[in-house]
């Protein structure tokens, strides 16, 4: 049997539900572990200042309810993207991204995502791509220094879409601590739904890869594709996954109005583990 970690991504639940009844109901259904996320809405952007006593709590939760916080994604970084060409705005990121870290270490993640954007909402130029590359110096440092490992995610953008960009990207640093957070259903998008071409591009970053999103997609639709309506051929995409060493997994399940959560929640950790646990 393949000894793994799947998690739950928080936002399979509505925002205004208080973290701990998340955690609590991660558990019932059937989670290891939940994926905490910083990101631009409003309730959850606060979290980056949080002090370490309510770091220290926020932990002390996820322990009471057996669910730790294994996987964090910092998406707050769409706000102040790494290849913003403004050095007041690039300050701002870095101070971000070393806050992201330090929270990391304190919840007790081993793994923190950052999505593959240089910019977000305007166009990418090879300046923002550049300025982009020349920070990785600067993350390498903040994340080897706390003993977190943080993870490129190939998400929707043109500057990392793919797997093989992330390991592009990733490749021009040496540090053990910045790979690469794949997603098999944005791999399936970057290739129009192509499965050999999306395993093709998931084995690019063996060796790599620290974490994975386990969802599906649809062209256009990152978030909302209910698991197994898209063409993501989870059956040959876990199957590769565990092929390279890949343990720790999160649902990247997002809470759709009208759809009860922890049903569904049910439902998609029912339907990944099938997966996992199939005989090879």
């Amino acid at each position: 049997m393949y000894s793994y970690s799947l998690g739950l991504y928080e936002k399979a639940f509505p925002k205004e539900t208080p973290l701990e009844d998340k955690l609590a109901a991660a558990k019932e259904c059937g989670f290891d572990h939940m994926e905490l996320c910083i990101d631009p809405e409003p309730s959850r952007a606060q979290r980056i200042n949080w002090t370490k006593a309510q770091q220290r709590e926020i932990r002390r939760m996820g322990e009471d309810a057996g669910i730790p916080f294994t996987t964090l994604s910092l998406s707050l970084l769409r706000n102040w993207p790494l290849g913003l060409i403004d050095d007041n705005k690039n300050r701002i990121a870095l101070d971000a991204f070393q806050k992201g870290v330090d929270i990391a270490a304190e919840l007790g993640s081993r793994v923190m995502l950052i999505n593959g954007y240089d910019v977000y909402g305007e166009a990418s130029t090879p300046e923002t791509r550049a300025r982009f590359l020349e920070n990785l110096p600067k993350l390498a440092e903040i994340c080897e220094k706390a003993g977190v490992m943080v993870g490129v995610e190939n998400a929707e953008q043109e500057f990392c879409s793919c797997v093989r960009q992330a390991r592009d990207i990733v490749a021009h640093s040496p540090s053990p601590y910045l790979g690469i957070y794949a997603d098999m259903g944005n791999s399936a998008n970057s290739t129009n739904g192509d499965t050999a071409a999306s395993l093709a591009d998931i084995r690019t970053g063996a060796g790599k890869i620290f974490a994975m999103h386990v969802k599906d997609t649809l062209p256009g639709d990152y978030r909302f594709t209910p698991y197994g309506s898209g063409h993501v051929d989870f059956a040959k995409a876990i199957s590769l996954a565990k092929e390279l060493h890949i343990r720790i997994f999160t649902a990247e399940l997002f809470y759709r109005e009208g759809v009860e959560p922890i049903a569904e929640a049910k439902r998609v950790n029912a339907f990944i583990r099938n997966y996992f646990d199939r005989e090879e």
